[in-house]
């Protein structure tokens, strides 16, 4: 099996690098020069260092809308990406139809339209007077009533709800750097240390 690195799509810049790595079987054995080298090949298109650049919407809303699919609203990096995407297509020689699209790292943060909210969540529970908070780690999606809580109001909702959060099946209806990941259609995402500082 032949894996064909196609490219790497930087923040804006995009790169082209094309190299081919050999997978023998574990016993030793190596084709010899005569013989054909396999034909397999994945295609593989990786990404890293977006830092939160890569939003869609732009801005991460309040009202609970889930991720749509579309380009609508998106960041100037992310329409940037795909003029990239396109332009790395259109001079690859061989066809990138069905590569897989990997993001490699440092995908999520630190860029702050990334980790705020546009407008903060309304009725703040626990939060002084005269100070809302917008930053989204803040914040829990609670899905029985529909809207973002503080933390502090996280002892205040149902034994269910709790209990999802605490055996890590929480969930959010949309966050606008990983909708921008699904919209695009990347296969996997890979974390980097940037991911886990915000």
């Amino acid at each position: 099996m032949t894996l064909r690195i196609v490219s790497r799509l930087g923040h804006i810049i995009c790169f082209s690098l094309c190299f081919n790595i050999s997978v023998w079987p574990a016993n030793g054995y190596s084709p010899s020069a005569t013989q054909d080298a396999p034909t397999d090949e994945v295609k593989v298109l990786f990404t890293g260092r977006f830092l939160g650049y890569m939003r869609i919407p732009n801005f991460q809303t309040t009202d609970g809308r889930p991720c749509d699919g579309q380009n609508t609203d998106a960041s100037t990096a992310a329409r940037d990406f795909d003029k990239a995407l396109k332009d790395v297509k259109l001079r690859s020689s061989k066809t990138l139809d069905g590569a897989l699209l990997l993001g490699a790292g440092d995908n999520f943060s630190p860029e702050i339209e990334a980790r705020e909210f546009l407008l903060a969540p309304t009725n703040q529970v626990g939060v002084a007077k005269g100070h809302q908070r917008i930053g989204k780690e803040f914040f829990l999606w609670n899905y029985e009533t529909n809207k973002w809580i503080t933390d502090e109001d996280f002892t205040n909702q149902s034994d269910t709800f709790k209990n999802d959060v605490r055996n890590g099946e929480g969930r959010i209806p949309q966050d606008n750097v990983a909708c921008f990941f699904t919209t695009k259609g990347y296969a996997a995402i890979v974390p980097g240390r940037h991911d886990f500082y915000f």
